[in-house]
């Protein structure tokens, strides 16, 4: 078996996998072991928005150490295609409420869209 040497991404490889995702995961610093939880996500360009509960080991982990390991990924069913970034640094509650709405819009444009492509799929089905 050979051994191959993966070429290092550039920004704007990293940004594209970034944009066309919406489902990552997050490690937390947990008691003994990290603690990894997937999350929707939305990206603006510069920053990751995370939809989460209020409540949950997550939250917990989040109050004792904003600090956290982010993954994304992207990769044909047969493998054949994979492709990754992991992200690191510290996460911020956004509190400012202009912020939130249009975050908020963000991820239901996101919902929303996964939701009739679903629609979309199921009624071809059926007829």
């Amino acid at each position: 078996m050979e051994i191959i040497r993966i070429p290092r991404a550039d920004k704007a490889e990293y940004d594209k996998l970034i944009e066309r995702g919406y489902v990552c995961r997050i490690a937390f610093q947990g008691e003994k072991y990290p603690y990894i939880a997937p999350f929707l996500y939305v990206f603006d360009g510069s920053f990751l928005y995370f939809l989460s509960t209020k409540y949950g080991k997550k939250i917990e982990y989040f109050r004792k150490s904003p600090y956290a390991s982010v993954e994304i990924e992207k990769y044909n069913k047969d493998l054949s295609s994979y492709t990754f970034v992991t992200l690191q640094g510290y996460l911020e509650e956004v509190h400012d409420s202009i912020e939130k709405k249009i975050i908020r819009e963000k991820f239901v444009d996101l919902i929303c869209a996964f939701y009739c492509i679903i629609s979309y799929t199921i009624r071809q089905y059926l007829w």
